[in-house]
């Protein structure tokens, strides 16, 4: 069963490295007691309010380290500042240079866009949107603002856009301001393929027949004096070529942090939303539990169905 430590500030996320945009004077923390949690909590960084109040501290803007450096690196050699690495490059070769040192190593050429732009119709919209629905890198714009995010640098390895064989799903909830009732709801997408060992799920992240899951779906909304969070969870099939899959979707109850709302937050609904490799979207309100299937031809043709568990 699924573990949670959940607290109004503490969020469940994983730490990970990230490269911003440099933004100069323009790139700076909003709030600094608040953002004093960023630094003592880096896992933080993954979340919205994190990412747009606390650049700095969340690494954002992919700056040199301007304090004075006191690394040992295997080869016992001693670096003091970033401006010995931009004299003798070859020490970029350690990685705690590269991450004291992230602009003079290199590291920054491709990098989000770490503040909002605007998309087509004149709404501003940030590449933490395409980090929890990655659906949106099939967007240009988000490609264009996101390559870090969408996969689209230049000799990148990796790609979070259904290009070729692909399928992406997106179990989502709304955003917590929007949402009918207070309480907690969290919901589980759980996908298996037919002749083929393993699952894709939050606690297996990536199988060998070719799903990777990231993120987990949950909101939780106490009321406008606290903390509230919602979050998703997405999951990409590559190479789906004849191939047939089940995404299970089930309901995880939290009895404790419901009591203070008699499980009204049961009530609030998620979405889930499968992309085939040919662009068709389909999308299922979360209204109990249910498994979708999909069956995809040698042409990459998939079919989309609903059935109830």
């Amino acid at each position: 069963m699924k573990l949670l430590c959940f607290s109004l500030f503490v969020l469940r996320v994983s730490a990970s490295s990230r490269h911003g945009v440099n933004l100069g004077d323009a790139c700076a923390d909003q709030d600094v007691e608040f953002c004093k949690y960023a630094k003592n909590e880096p896992s933080v960084c993954q979340e919205k309010i994190f990412m747009e109040k606390c650049p700095i501290s969340c690494n954002a803007c992919c700056l040199d380290d301007k304090d004075d450096l006191d690394l040992v690196l295997d080869s016992q050699q001693e670096v003091h500042s970033c401006m010995e690495a931009k004299v003798d490059p070859q020490l970029c070769a350690d990685e705690h240079v590269k991450e004291h040192c992230p602009d003079t190593c290199g590291l920054c050429a491709c990098r989000d866009n770490g503040m909002k732009f605007e998309n087509n119709r004149g709404a501003l919209v940030s590449c933490w949107q395409a980090k929890q629905n990655p659906i949106k890198c099939r967007n240009n714009l988000f490609q264009e603002n996101c390559p870090v995010t969408c996969g689209t640098c230049p000799d990148s390895d990796t790609s979070s856009i259904s290009n070729n064989c692909d399928i992406i799903a997106t179990l989502k909830f709304p955003d917590p301001s929007t949402a009918s009732y207070y309480g907690y709801k969290n919901d589980i997408m759980r996908i298996s393929k037919e002749g083929a060992s393993g699952e894709c799920a939050w606690d297996n992240r990536e199988t060998e027949w070719g799903c990777k899951h990231e993120g987990d779906a949950y909101l939780w909304k106490t009321g406008p004096d606290y903390y509230d969070e919602s979050s998703a969870e997405s999951a990409v099939i590559t190479n789906v070529s004849n191939g047939h899959y089940t995404m299970d979707i089930t309901n995880y109850s939290n009895t404790q942090l419901e009591t203070y709302y008699n499980g009204e937050g049961k009530k609030n609904k998620s979405t889930l939303t499968v992309v085939s490799p040919t662009g068709t979207e389909r999308k299922f309100e979360v209204d109990g539990e249910f498994s979708i299937h999909v069956d995809c031809d040698n042409a990459c043709e998939c079919t989309i169905a609903k059935q109830g568990l």
